[in-house]
């Protein structure tokens, strides 16, 4: 029986709630629904960061007064955990409906990886296995480098989500160049799970929709990534089908290396 063919999507443009397929007009607006999807999430949002600061100023103040109490203090410090994982899924809600875009520089993505992959290790366990390429010599491109370990971090929870145990997480950068185009730097995060169906790609970024359609993830993964991916003005593609995982193609302008000072 013939293998499915792997499906290729483009997103450019405005990418939150809008994908794109190769080929078909840049700049898509996103659907009414997905808008107020987006806008009902950053509005939630805000309003709760300023009550997680409340939280988080007490939970601190109590771990200073009770720092000899260990019984109350292992409590305080469940709180504080709690309390920081909620402040990044905060983040994330609010880096979909960002307007101010983060600043981008000249970046040599090597390192930026090498160290997001240090961190996400220990996070993904025994889950999968985290693998990183990067051609030779420093590869730049214009991008933050903040949102970009973001990014990763986003891309290989969902990928790993959908591995199987043990699996690898690949996560590959490297300079591409079409004829008459500039070159980009493309950074590519492959997980070898089930794959997306066809009919699932073209709305894969879209708040909550992997969660609902294919309960991958926490729904809020792509979103985010789509929308850190407008906002320095990246564009994704993916390539995926079922039984044969997923691949996003991240791409970046590429940058000459900052003069030496």
């Amino acid at each position: 029986m013939p293998r499915p063919p792997l499906e290729r999507s483009r997103l450019n443009g405005p990418l939150r709630g809008s994908t794109q397929r190769r080929g078909a007009r840049p700049g898509a607006r996103p659907t009414p629904h997905s808008e107020a999807v987006i806008q009902f999430a950053w509005g939630v949002a805000h309003d709760f960061s300023n009550l997680l600061q409340v939280i988080l100023g007490f939970a601190e103040l109590l771990r200073a007064q009770h720092r000899n109490d260990p019984a109350v203090l292992d409590s305080v410090e469940e709180i504080l955990t709690a309390s920081h994982r909620a402040k990044r899924l905060v983040a994330d809600l609010l880096a979909i409906g960002r307007r101010n875009p983060p600043v981008t520089q000249a970046v040599d993505v090597g390192p930026v990886l090498q160290r997001a992959a240090a961190r996400l290790q220990p996070q993904l366990g025994a889950k999968a296995a985290l693998h990183v390429a990067v051609d030779s010599g420093p590869q730049y491109a214009i991008l933050d480098p903040e949102s970009l370990e973001r990014i990763l971090a986003l891309l290989c929870a969902f990928a790993a989500a959908g591995t199987p145990e043990g699996a690898a997480v690949t996560v590959r950068a490297a300079r591409v160049a079409s004829p008459g185009r500039r070159a980009r730097l493309r950074i590519s995060v492959r997980g070898a799970g089930r794959g997306v169906d066809r009919a699932l790609v073209r709305r894969m970024f879209e708040p909550f929709f992997m969660k609902r359609q294919a309960g991958l993830g926490n729904g809020l993964e792509l979103a985010v990534v789509a929308g850190l991916m407008e906002q320095q003005h990246g564009s994704i593609a993916v390539e995926t089908a079922p039984g044969r995982g997923t691949t996003v193609h991240l791409s970046f302008p590429t940058a000459a290396a900052p003069a030496a000072t």
